[in-house]
């Protein structure tokens, strides 16, 4: 965020789109390096048990980013923002200098001083509502849902009709790749000279074709090809391979003013709304890569990493990319980390395709298959014996 703030209030109005909501609850502990704002971290209030865990990680990224100061904003009540301050502040000024600490509430925001849990105002002072910078800020990042429950529900899983339809999609697509493929690979041991390159050339052919299929602003896709992309990119190799092509889009629309990332921002969106709860962390991370590198970071970084850990809490994706978000990396800098390899230069590192390459995706099929209900006629009817058969590698 490059705006320029006269005063406190600017930069409160601001935080807003640069979280990607308004928030309501929650303590930000904002560290610092050389007046340049590095780690945001959301806490909500009230802390309750959760204040340990959340110094851990405050003190593991103090020393990751070489913070040098912090400011603390705390959105809500003064009992549960003062409380918060009270707990975190004395810990963060033993290491850090401290700039500020904060408290906005109803549209005033009140400072921190003389003492612990002590409003330097207690009428507070009027956010400047359409200042300069907050304008700023809201066109270069996105503008802000109007709470976090807004944001993720932007982002929540399609329901109801569309959900049955989905899932089903999945399980047909789990049927055509298990008939040809699966149903021998899965039970080979990663030492035999079992082939990878049939699947990934079909999963790399398919998650091409989406993207070209996106190039079209009015063009989706049905709920079994979405299925097959939030599949295949259950492939380690094809995520870097895609972030590659992100990273390449978006390099070519920052020097020519094209719009080449909406389309890897629309398909991802798709695909990670339609995908089965169990492969849609991958889906939505690679959302979040896509939003990243345009002008709408924020929300990527504060809703679409989250619920991609909801999804799936190990996944090394989403991880990823919360710590180019910690660090507040810039989305040039981060079109900069994604172009450092061409999809060329990643395929001749890694080789020709090995069996191991697809322990992920015969992970997921297999929790996916074990799902469904047995007894439900119309999945019995739709199983082929192939999946069958697969189910039976489950322990």
């Amino acid at each position: 965020m490059d705006a320029r703030f006269n005063n406190p209030g600017e930069l409160l109005e601001a935080m807003p789109h640069v979280i990607g909501y308004h928030p309501r609850d929650e303590l930000f502990i904002v560290l610092v390096q050389d007046a340049t704002m590095k780690v945001m971290m959301p806490c909500e209030l009230p802390l309750n048990h959760v204040c340990e865990h959340v110094w851990e990680r405050v003190h593991h990224l103090i020393n990751e980013v070489d913070a040098d100061s912090f400011f603390l904003l705390g959105y809500g009540s003064h009992e549960h923002v003062s409380a918060a301050v009270d707990a975190f502040m004395p810990r963060l000024a033993s290491r850090l200098h401290m700039v500020a600490a904060f408290r906005v509430e109803r549209g005033h925001y009140y400072m921190y001083g003389g003492g612990p849990g002590c409003d330097h105002d207690t009428h507070g002072v009027p956010l400047p509502v359409g200042s300069p910078a907050a304008v700023h800020t809201a066109v270069t990042d996105g503008v802000a849902f109007p709470d976090k429950e807004a944001a993720f529900a932007y982002l929540q899983p399609v329901t109801g009709t569309e959900r049955h339809r989905s899932d089903f999609a999945t399980l047909l697509t789990i049927m055509q790749m298990t008939a040809d493929y699966f149903t021998d690979a899965a039970g080979a041991e990663p030492e035999t000279d079992v082939s990878a390159a049939p699947i990934v050339d079909d999963a790399r052919a398919c998650l091409a074709a989406a993207v070209e299929t996106y190039r079209d602003a009015d063009a989706h896709l049905d709920e079994q090809r979405l299925a097959k992309v939030a599949l295949s990119v259950l492939i380690p190799i094809l995520q870097d391979e895609t972030m590659a092509l992100i990273g390449a889009d978006a390099a070519a629309d920052q020097r020519d003013g094209g719009s080449r990332l909406d389309a890897h921002r629309r398909l991802w969106f798709d695909a990670m709304r339609h995908a089965h709860t169990r492969i849609a962390a991958t889906p939505a991370a690679l959302f979040a890569c896509a939003a990243m590198a345009g002008s709408d970071g924020a929300r990527a970084a504060n809703a679409v990493l989250e619920y991609a850990m909801a999804c799936d809490p190990n996944s090394s994706l989403a991880e990823a990319l919360a710590i180019n978000v910690f660090n507040a990396m810039t989305s040039r800098e981060h079109v900069t980390l994604l172009t450092s390899a061409t999809v060329d230069e990643i395929r001749a590192a890694a080789g020709q395709p090995d069996f191991v390459w697809l322990r992920p995706l015969i992970a997921a099929i297999t929790h996916i298959v074990a799902m469904f209900d047995p007894d439900d006629v119309l999945a019995a009817q739709r199983l082929t014996p192939s999946v069958l058969r697969l189910r039976e590698l489950l322990p």
